[in-house]
């Protein structure tokens, strides 16, 4: 039998990027300390200079290799740019058999609630978020979403 690769995917956010400057480690190399991956998938739609230093930075921190896309968005709330981007990210890594972990604590409300619905109703996906207060948790969205495409 065959052991899937587990793979987490997450939005760079602007907690993650303030991490480079010393302080808290932000919510994917918190969450990539506490749970083991295989490898790491991140979207960014911040500038490729701001991002470039902290993929480098990350790649320090962890033993996992870690993809990096840029996913350049009108705005962090246009829902149909950030459904784009991120249903092609899962759908490619779904095609793989892999097992999807998403975090969901970086980015904006809109990155959440897409990341929701496509880990719910069209890929079976984990959901984690990390936070100062209550550290990194699994989390369970107790409810299942039926969707049209």
């Amino acid at each position: 039998m065959k052991i899937r690769q587990s793979v987490l995917i997450s939005w760079i956010g602007g907690n993650d990027l303030k991490a480079i400057e010393g302080g808290e480690s932000g919510p994917i190399l918190s969450t990539l300390r506490s749970v083991n991956f295989d490898s790491v998938v991140l979207l960014c739609s911040y500038p490729a200079d701001r991002a470039a230093s902290y993929i480098e930075w990350l790649s320090e921190q962890i033993k996992v290799p870690v993809q990096a896309h840029f996913e350049p968005l009108s705005s962090p709330v246009h829902f149909g740019e950030i459904y784009q981007a991120a249903s092609k990210h899962l759908k490619r890594l779904s095609s793989s058999g892999i097992r999807l972990s998403i975090l969901l604590s970086p980015g904006t409300p809109a990155m959440q609630a897409v990341w929701i619905l496509l880990g719910k109703a069209r890929y079976s996906a984990t959901f984690y978020q990390s936070s100062l207060e209550q550290g990194v948790q699994l989390v369970e969205v107790p409810f299942e979403i039926a969707a049209e495409y």
